[in-house]
């Protein structure tokens, strides 16, 4: 209930009693007792009708003044699946390889000088180690290169031979005897030349 309301029955409650006390004097009710419960009973009828008033007045009013209560609806949005991550393949095992390679230490040639007195020829020969530290059986070219004391020089592709070396395996051989003119010139070194590399292996004298 406002303020202005609470002044209102309090005027009501404070003034219309009296004015029935005096209107009941009036009609003709000379007992002044009779006259007070007239006007008390009048008051609480015309209190109970105005309390009547002013409560639905006030229903109406708080009713009326309420603020409508807003639904606010949440929309979430669909969170999106995590992506998962694809491992990268595996690289594939690398292909194994052969690895041949001479061992120096145990290459080496021989040369006999003149050993045919009717032709002045002698002969050469070259024996050679090999190793193949790779994971695979493979094969290998070797040119036999002879220098002789004139300068002169035979590396004869027709005296290439290929060695075949299994994997992790040495491999120990020799090539035919070779003739050389002795009578003209003699050896003074030796070499293997492999995939155009050149490489030094003793020079032995059998005729010494």
């Amino acid at each position: 209930m406002g303020k202005s309301r609470v002044l209102r029955v309090a005027l009501y409650v404070v003034v219309f009693p009296w004015g029935i006390y005096l209107l009941a004097r009036r009609i003709g009710i000379r007992s002044k007792t009779w006259a007070i419960v007239t006007s008390a009973v009048a008051s609480l009828i015309v209190l109970g009708v105005l309390g009547s008033i002013t409560g639905g007045s006030d229903t109406g009013t708080d009713s009326a003044g309420e603020t409508p209560t807003k639904t606010v609806t949440v929309t979430t949005a669909a969170t999106a699946p995590a992506e998962t991550k694809k491992s990268a393949p595996e690289a594939p095992a690398p292909e194994p390889k052969a690895n041949i390679y001479v061992v120096a230490s145990k290459s080496f040639c021989t040369y006999t000088g003149i050993d045919d007195i009717y032709t002045g020829e002698g002969h050469v020969k070259f024996f050679i180690t090999l190793r193949n530290s790779g994971k695979k059986d493979g094969s290998i070219d070797i040119t036999p290169v002879r220098r002789y004391n004139d300068g002169r020089e035979n590396s004869s592709p027709m005296d290439q031979v290929s060695v075949d070396v299994p994997a992790g395996q040495t491999r120990k051989g020799h090539t035919v005897a070779m003739k050389y003119k002795a009578h003209e010139h003699e050896i003074t070194d030796c070499a293997l030349l492999i995939d155009g590399n050149e490489i030094p292996v003793r020079a032995v004298d059998l005729g010494a």
